[in-house]
């Protein structure tokens, strides 16, 4: 049997393939085996799994696959839903007995999850960041990236070439006559278009001249929120709007962009319009954009088949800096999809970091008006389609055919401003929604997309009641869009915050470690001017000191930790936790009346025998037909009665099990977190004590270099010993609350997973998941509390020799005031230095987030 790991990682955007051999048992990379497979493509391992899980499993079965050798197996290690969505697929008939697809103890968690935990670290560690980089323009700049990563807005960013139809398609997406269509391509502007909260107020930004302007269209009319009132282009737009007098809030918006959008045509050798305009208006609420709990922004890039082409793409560069989980979304025309255009294109938006290419939308608008195989496409026009040079570089989530027109008339009722539109409505109607009709249209039947997506789609498709939405095809793209959005989104935001949370630690620790060195150089400059014997004597203490510290802390380590498994044990036995499913097993036995229903059905059938024998009895031979005819009447009635007694005898047993499991797993929970909290303060208590008495035995160790020391006189002995010996004592902070309230002991992870699949409590699992996260917790808080402790210790013996540092030079006047500078300079050492440790600590927290963690089979 062959042997194939598939280890997807969606938040770093990688999926490995592995191959068991059986010879070195051990897992390698398939390359190793098959150099050339197909395994070993850049698309095979970058893509996004549920979209091509069925393309990956075809590639197994082909290569791998031997019937001589029965079926391959698969191990895989990865998300819940990225499992699930093989699983479906290797239900296919094509993939019985070829493919025997197995879960890894090694699983990653729900992006959803992860996101939360992730931005309570980042709010923990964005003031620390800031207090240190405040004169780093980049690194603010990348912390605002981070974040717009962690915020709940998802950019739509639409792009293609003129006349594809991509402003068309964005009224579709938004329901609504707004954005400006066709006009000669002069100028680079780009489209910010969000929800807007209030359904009858629209609003306009943008720059003219780099002055701010805003405005707001409310019910009749339209005033200035921002902006100078004497610009004369505001001054032409205002005169524009009261001579078209538009009749309707949707027209006036309309005419505005127009008139905006347009405006530098005149005078081509002046830019006075910023390249970006933003609109907020509220989303058609009969689409599922605009009933969604999603927070989306789209951006209409300018068309880039010009010779202005540059400016465009600079247009669209800037337009999303600083956003991040873009999905891409590419309009074009079934006609004009493999042109040079399209590919420049192509390439162009590929150089785009903040878009993530695994989630690639191809748009094939006006597919109304293409000709289109009237019986859909089969699969030789399918590969023809996917091998042209721009799709096979964009192809990811799918191809979407589309009618903009008809999916915008669809959420007006053919009520539409635009002459033009409400005529090509008209004309199509009945194509949409008359089956009889010989031109009838399901644009969604024409998508290219993974099958076991595209049966999906098909499905919710006609469960729509609004025909001509679904059939435009527009209902499908939304729908893609919105699960996007919903499912896969998380992954995608922690993946950003991650790699861009690591150029900033990155870029930070660096930064640090330059003022460090810095400040270093700076304060041995400083102490090389101290008396010679009285350096030697603060250099004997200082590697006292450092001697000291980590003895310590390797000490403590084993004896804290050796501590903690040695006398805090709060495992369950299986007994404990089945004595607890007993006890209110006994408690659910009685409230839900199980021996009246047991009762009944013993009675039940205590009656049917005692029946039978009495028909048996009395059984007529010569009336035999009637005899047996009455006889099975009786019978039928008597199973019957039986049968529904079972049912209810066996569904209270149901809900009696269902109701004591989760009494039971409530009650663990609850010892699970007074253990943790109970193990916390005692582990707290012994490394406080430790920690302590270290402290003493620092001072101790320090006053017996100072009274045999030769650089001081007697006096100075007795006073320095003095001072350090009645130095105040070691101040610890609370790290028992700071450790304990850690959202990993919180979460308690083992109680959110599927302990059991049915009502009845699987007590030995549960007691086996409760010891091993109590004993992975208690290692943690151990570790934690030493490197709380540690810190702590080592601030106080930092101030204490600076201290003594201080008394050792204050009699002369000049080295006081070295000795000053060399505390500022420490200070200021020991700030950075702590500052970077929390860095790196919250840096290491994500990316344990980010990590495969072993689950109980």
């Amino acid at each position: 049997m062959t042997c194939i790991k598939i280890i997807s990682n969606p938040y770093k955007q990688d999926i490995q393939y592995q191959i068991y051999q059986e010879n070195t048992s051990q897992w390698v990379d398939v390359g190793v085996l098959s150099p050339n497979g197909r395994l070993r493509e850049e698309k095979a391992r970058k893509c996004f799994l549920p979209f091509y899980a069925k393309e990956i499993l075809d590639i197994i079965v082909s290569e791998y696959y031997l019937e001589n050798k029965g079926p391959v197996q698969i191990l895989f290690e990865g998300t819940e839903e990225e499992f699930a969505e093989l699983a479906k697929v290797c239900q296919e008939n094509e993939f019985t007995n070829k493919i025997e697809l197995q879960r890894s103890s090694l699983i990653l968690d729900n992006g959803k999850y992860i996101l939360n935990d992730a931005k309570d670290i980042f709010e923990d560690i964005k003031p620390v960041i800031e207090g240190v980089t405040q004169d780093e323009p980049g690194i603010t700049k990348s912390m605002v990236k981070v974040s717009d990563a962690l915020n709940d807005i998802i950019p739509i960013c639409v792009f293609g070439n003129y006349s594809s139809g991509k402003s068309t398609f964005i009224n579709a997406l938004i329901g609504r006559e707004v954005l400006p269509s066709g006009g000669d391509p002069v100028t680079a502007k780009a489209f910010k278009i969000q929800n807007s909260p209030q359904e009858d107020v629209a609003k306009i930004k943008f720059t003219h001249w780099d002055d701010a302007i805003e405005l707001s269209f409310e019910g009749n009319g339209y005033r200035l929120l921002k902006g100078n009132p004497n610009d004369e282009m505001l001054k032409e737009l205002d005169e524009d709007l009261q001579e078209k007098a538009p009749d309707t809030i949707w027209r006036r918006l309309s005419y505005a962009l127009d008139f905006i959008n347009a405006y530098e045509k005149r005078d081509t050798t002046s830019i006075e319009i910023g390249s970006m305009i933003e609109l907020q208006v509220a989303f058609a609420k009969n689409g599922l954009l605009g009933t969604s709990s999603n927070k989306f922004v789209i951006f209409d890039t300018p068309g880039s088949n010009t010779v202005t082409n540059d400016d465009h793409i600079e247009a669209l560069r800037e337009a999303l800096d600083g956003f991040s989980n873009g999905i891409p979304v590419w309009v074009s025309q079934f006609e004009t999809i493999d042109t040079l255009d399209n590919d420049t294109l192509c390439n162009n938006i590929l150089s785009i970091e903040a878009l993530d290419k695994r989630f690639t939308m191809i748009i094939l608008n006006k597919a109304d008006v293409s000709d289109l195989p009237e019986h859909g496409f089969n699969e030789k026009q399918i590969r023809n389609i996917r091998e042209f040079k721009s799709v096979e570089k964009m192809y990811a989530s799918g191809i979407f055919f589309v009618s903009s027109i008809m999916g915008l008339g669809s959420k007006h009722d053919g009520k539409l401003l635009d002459k033009y539109y409400r005529k090509i409505y008209k004309l199509q109607y009945d194509s949409f929604t008359d089956p009889e009709d010989e031109d009838y249209l399901q644009l969604f039947q024409y998508n290219i997309m993974p099958e076991q997506i595209k049966q999906k789609m098909i499905t919710e498709s006609k469960e729509q009641k609004n025909t001509v939405y679904v059939n435009s095809g527009l209902f499908c793209i939304e729908n893609e869009i919105e699960t996007f959005a919903s499912k896969y989104s998380a992954y995608n935001k922690c993946q950003m915050v991650y790699a861009l949370l690591t150029d900033v630690v990155s870029k930070t620790t660096e930064k640090i470690a330059h003022r460090v060195e810095a400040r270093k150089r700076l304060r041995e400059k400083y102490k090389s001017d101290l008396e010679e014997k009285k350096q030697q004597l603060i250099q004997q203490m200082r590697d006292q000191c450092i001697a000291y510290d980590s003895q310590f802390k390797e000490a403590s380590y084993e004896g804290i930790n050796g501590y903690a498994k040695r006398n805090l044990n709060y495992d369950f036995q299986v007994s404990d936790i089945e004595a607890l499913n007993e006890k209110y097993v006994l408690e659910n036995h009685d409230e839900y009346q199980l021996d009246s229903k047991q009762q009944s059905f013993n009675q039940a059938v205590d009656t049917m025998k005692s029946n039978f024998l009495k028909r048996v009895k009395d059984f007529s031979i010569t009336e035999i037909k009637d005899s047996l005819s009455n006889t099975a009447k009786d019978l039928k009635k008597d199973f019957e009665t039986i049968y529904e007694s079972k049912k209810e005898l066996d569904s209270t047993q149901k809900s009696a099990w269902s109701e004591t499991a989760d009494e039971v797993l409530s009650e663990v929970i609850e010892i699970y977190r007074r253990n943790m909290e109970d193990a916390t303060q005692k582990i707290n208590h012994i490394a406080c004590s430790y920690w302590e008495n270290n402290s003493q035995l620092l001072k101790n160790k320090l006053i017996e270099i100072v009274t045999v020391s030769d650089a001081l006189t007697d006096k100075q002995k007795e006073n320095l010993s003095a001072l350090i010996f009645n130095y105040r004592n070691i101040s610890y902070d609370d790290h028992a609350n700071s450790i304990f309230v850690k959202p990993k002991f919180l979460q308690g992870r083992l109680l959110g997973l599927n302990l059991f699949v049915y009502e009845k409590l699987n007590t030995n699992k549960l007691a086996k998941e409760y010891n091993r996260t109590v004993a992975e917790n208690m290692e943690s808080i151990a570790n934690d509390m030493n490197e709380n402790y540690h810190s702590s210790y080592q601030k106080w013996q930092d101030e204490l020799s600076a201290t003594i540092e201080k008394n050792i030079v204050e009699l002369n006047p000049e080295l006081q005031i070295i000795s000053d500078s060399i505390d500022e300079e420490t200070a200021k050492i020991s700030m950075l230095e702590t500052s970077q440790l929390k860095i790196r600590t919250s840096l290491n927290e994500i990316e344990r987030l980010l990590s495969f963690k072993t689950i109980t089979q």
